[in-house]
């Protein structure tokens, strides 16, 4: 049968209508769905179309401005060289040594101490070997010990080496054994001996402080090994260094070097054990004072210690007296050697006077003091005119009528300190 189509545009529901001029009559809607089992099948059918898609691409097929993307066939690449390019295989080690280096960590001075080494054939042919001895004095190699005759050594098996250490002194030793075969390449073992050296707790600089002209200061160090090996040490001035023999300059008891002694210039100490050390300083000039000595421990370390200190001279300032001072006059007899002088007025017997003394002391040290009343060396001078003070002569004055309090102590450094100057005459007469 012929079928036709009607379109009919119907503006007033804003809606397309198709109609359809068939004998048939309509189906219903719900027989164009699919069954839920049908639909939940597809589904899956769909997702393992899915999956056949999402495979791992290679990356050859990248484009070349991606991460990991494939090569450009218009701009040359940069030719990369493969992994072991310039390796041999004839560079790989015919013998492993075993262990593959030799060290000594605990030595005495002619002492013997040996190691045993072993070199094993890795190649699957007989092999012949040979050892070229270190070249210090100190390492000797033995003669080998093959599992064979001729020096021959099998696959798989192992020659033997003795290595002996006969230390001359206490310092560190490098050295290397070579092992030769039949391939360009040698074998390579290395030998060092390295002692734990002793670990002083004396510090690098000693400031000894200050001290009088012509006194002595002491100052005490505690030095302590914290090191794991004992030491033996030797203190000397720096400019002996080095001394044609140790016999020379290893003196008992103190070191000097001018104006500084340090005491004991030889000592022995062990892990953990600890030393006074006593540094003397006595300076013969008020300067600063600087000397280095050196000290050297038997493993041929050597350190240098700086030991300074300042001279002082003794500096008094008489800052106030009670009322003031006085001045002689012209032609009056004085003590050419006093500095100052002071009076009281006129006392009766057994009276009593008192002035007070501000001293200072302007040095860096502690002064101790007493007091001692001396009899005057009175000679008349006129002005500007000195006496000779290396001709005068003191006498202690047991009877006088002057006492001062404190009559003895220590003047701190820098400080001010006050004294009671006492005047109680006993008889009338000029004092």
């Amino acid at each position: 049968d012929n079928l036709c189509c009607i379109l009919t545009l119907n503006f007033a529901s804003h809606s397309l209508f198709v109609s359809k001029k068939s004998r048939s009559s309509h189906k219903p809607v719900w027989k164009d769905y699919m069954y839920k089992a049908d639909r939940e099948q597809d589904r899956v059918y769909l997702a393992r179309l899915e999956n056949r898609h999402n495979y791992l691409k290679n990356p050859r097929f990248f484009p070349p401005n991606t991460l990991n993307g494939g090569k450009s066939l218009i701009f040359p690449q940069k030719k990369s060289l493969p992994l072991f390019y310039f390796s041999d295989p004839q560079s790989v080690p015919v013998f492993l040594a075993t262990p593959p280096a030799v060290a000594f960590s605990e030595y005495e001075v002619g002492q013997v101490y040996e190691m045993t080494i072993e070199l094993q054939n890795m190649t699957s042919v007989c092999r012949h070997v040979r050892v070229i001895p270190p070249s210090t004095s100190a390492f000797a190699i033995g003669l080998g010990k093959f599992p064979g005759e001729g020096g021959i050594v099998a696959p798989g098996m192992t020659c033997q080496y003795t290595i002996q250490f006969i230390p001359e002194y206490l310092a560190d030793y490098e050295d290397y054994i070579l092992v030769e075969t039949q391939a360009p390449y040698s074998l390579l073992i290395p030998i060092e001996a390295r002692r734990p050296p002793p670990v002083l707790t004396l510090p690098r600089s000693i400031h000894c402080g200050s001290c009088l002209v012509g006194g002595i200061k002491r100052t005490e160090l505690v030095c302590r090994n914290e090191g794991s090996s004992n030491g033996k040490f030797c203190i000397m001035p720096k400019k002996v260094w080095p001394p044609p023999n140790f016999r020379a300059v290893a003196t008992i008891g103190f070191v000097e070097q001018g104006p500084f002694g340090i005491r004991p210039a030889v000592f022995e100490l062990g892990p953990d054990q600890a030393i006074l050390l006593e540094v003397m300083f006595s300076p013969s000039s008020p300067e600063n004072l600087k000397q280095t000595f050196t000290i050297v421990c038997d493993n041929c370390q050597i350190n240098d210690i700086t030991v300074t200190g300042s001279g002082q001279l003794i500096a008094l300032e008489l800052l106030s007296v009670t009322g003031g001072e006085s001045h002689p006059a012209p032609g009056e007899p004085t003590d050419i050697a006093a500095q100052h002088l002071i009076r009281f007025d006129p006392q009766n017997p057994h009276a009593t006077a008192e002035k007070k003394l501000l001293i200072r002391n302007s040095t860096h040290v502690e002064l101790p003091f007493y007091w001692q009343i001396m009899k005057p060396n009175l000679q008349p001078l006129m002005p500007e005119e000195t006496g000779d003070l290396a001709k005068v002569k003191y006498h202690l004055d047991v009877e006088s009528a002057f006492s001062l309090n404190p009559n003895l102590g220590i003047l701190q450094p820098h400080t001010d300190h006050v004294f009671t100057l006492t005047y109680a005459p006993q008889e009338v007469r000029q004092n």
